[in-house]
């Protein structure tokens, strides 16, 4: 019985073995066809070729552009949202009772919760 279970045991570590080995000569022709592949295309100057490049650099430059306008956007954004939140609780601070004032800010903070909640989702 014992040797039973080890003759398992090694088969099992054969197949273990045999699967690394395969995925590795799979790995292997894999790379070696990309690579082959990569330098067929690049030798390709024929017209078609040469204008799905300068598509496909026209686009990769408009994704480049429209995130840094994005990311500039987005810091004006909240840079101007938190000015703004400033200034409110500023007003409401010398306007208000000062039991009122933690009544709004309870409030503030309630619909700044809800709209995180939202952008989330």
């Amino acid at each position: 019985m014992e040797k039973q279970i080890m003759d398992i045991l090694n088969v099992g570590i054969g197949l273990l073995q045999a699967g690394k080995e395969g995925l590795e000569r799979a790995k292997t022709e894999l790379e070696k066809s990309y690579t082959e592949l990569s330098a067929k295309g690049a030798q390709d100057s024929s017209e078609g070729a040469v204008q799905i490049r300068q598509s496909l650099d026209k686009i990769i430059g408009d994704i480049k552009e429209f995130t840094s306008v994005a990311g500039k956007n987005y810091e004006d954004t909240r840079s101007k949202i938190i000015n703004n939140y400033n200034k409110i609780t500023e007003e409401i601070q010398n306007k208000m009772p000062e039991g009122k004032v933690e009544a709004v800010k309870a409030k503030i903070t309630e619909v700044a919760e809800n709209i995180k909640k939202v952008k989330k989702a």
